[in-house]
């Protein structure tokens, strides 16, 4: 009985010594320093160079609900998007409302390198060209060419062959273009952006005409349906209009409607 008495006494001064440690800093459950999880990442984008400093001590600002925001310097009552949203509406908001955009040398610097392959691929092409140059098959003046025109035909073009808007930024047909023409590659857009919306444009500008020729039309308008397969495999169907136009010679036929 004396040992069991001996082993439970060690026991308890064991246990009393374990209770009166503190907690190592291992073990506690919260820390006031930030892991390196949680430190937050250098802001680079050039959206904070229009925003609230934090306070000192601190790499954001908080809203009332915790959460990390962007908060403008100029707008007065103060403006201010969660972080958490992306980038993109603060980008709209400092240009719609204060006209500011990203300052770009990289971008510019790209550019310009670009420009220069552009050259020197023009000038090992002169050197093919000298031989072939009374084969040029157009001597017109680049006076003459027309801006709405050659936009017109470009997008006519993209839409008859069923090729990408992406075509315009393509460096090897830019490359081309300035061979044969500098002033049509100055006139053609590269945003792929802008030649879809010419070639928004042409098919309003076409949906009019159309309109107004079916309204116009001397005999019964007969509609007819048809499938068929685009050159990209898309499956499509059309609805074709017949009638006789309003000078009586001729039975024209308009697409009204693919999906």
């Amino acid at each position: 009985m004396s040992s069991i008495s001996e082993f439970t006494e060690v026991a308890n001064i064991l246990n009393s010594e374990h209770d009166s440690q503190p907690l190592s800093t291992s073990q506690n459950l919260v820390t006031s320093e930030p892991t390196n999880s949680t430190k937050s990442r250098p802001q680079r984008s050039w959206i904070w160079q229009h925003a609230v400093k934090p306070p000192p001590g601190q790499h954001k600002i908080y809203n009332n609900k915790g959460a990390a925001v962007w908060r403008c310097s100029r707008c007065k009552p103060t403006v201010e998007y969660v972080i958490t949203g992306g980038t993109r509406i603060i980008m709209d908001h400092l240009s719609r409302i204060h006209q500011l955009t990203e300052i770009l040398p990289l971008k510019d610097a790209k550019r310009k390198r670009a420009d220069n392959d552009i050259q020197a691929s023009i000038a090992r092409m002169k050197e093919v060209g000298e031989r072939i140059r009374s084969q040029r098959l157009t001597n017109a003046s680049e006076s003459e060419i027309d801006l709405l025109i050659t936009r017109e035909l470009f997008v006519n073009w993209l839409a008859a062959d069923s090729l990408p808007f992406s075509l315009c930024k393509s460096r090897a047909f830019r490359t081309f273009l300035q061979y044969i023409s500098p002033a049509t590659n100055d006139l053609l857009p590269e945003s792929d952006t802008t030649i879809r919306q010419d070639m928004l444009g042409c098919y309003m500008q076409l949906k009019s005409e159309t309109k107004q020729r079916l309204q116009s039309a001397l005999s019964p308008i007969h509609i007819t349906c048809d499938l068929w397969t685009s050159s990209n495999r898309l499956g499509l169907m059309g609805v074709v209009a017949y009638f006789v136009d309003e000078d009586g010679f001729s039975v024209i036929s308009r697409s009204l409607f693919e999906r």
